[in-house]
């Protein structure tokens, strides 16, 4: 399981820097202060790529009760990813008809 979190993690992250930057350069320039999400899209993916080298190389050697605490932190990733994914939803849509 601490194998698959790991590789989870990096494979998000990286997708995260490639997505984050590309929707900060289209939306998020016309509506929001960029600042606190410009910070978000470095400092999140550089964590999750930490995390899941650690998971990668010492997973095998963490406590079930570390392992099911690193999945508790997958799911609140899919949470932060499904809320910036509404956000840029909402903010393309308003884009569009206004």
């Amino acid at each position: 399981m601490a194998l698959l979190l790991g590789l989870s993690y990096v494979i998000l992250g990286i997708i995260y820097i490639v997505v984050a930057r590309t929707i900060w350069k289209s939306l998020f320039r016309q509506f929001l202060n960029p600042s606190l999400y410009h910070i978000q899209s470095l400092a999140l993916p550089s964590f999750l790529i930490v995390i899941g080298l650690i998971l990668l190389g010492f997973g095998w050697r963490l406590d079930p009760i570390l392992q099911f605490a690193f999945f508790l932190q997958f799911t609140l990733l899919i949470y932060v990813v499904g809320k910036d994914k509404m956000l840029f939803q909402i903010m393309s849509n308003s884009k569009k008809h206004g």
